[in-house]
């Protein structure tokens, strides 16, 4: 993951991200993007699991 990105937020801009279900970098790395439960972009929830 050292080649993620990261800025701040801010009113008015844009919101790209995606939040995992995964309780540290080894079990993300382990369940891959299965274990992503929304994704952001532009502001809008363009994914959402279940």
């Amino acid at each position: 993951m050292s080649d993620a990105t990261a800025a701040p937020l801010t009113a008015g801009g844009r919101a790209d991200l995606a939040a995992f279900d995964a309780p540290d970098e080894a079990a993300l790395l382990a369940a891959g993007a299965a274990s992503c439960v929304a994704t952001i972009a532009a502001g809008r929830l363009v994914y959402r699991g279940r």
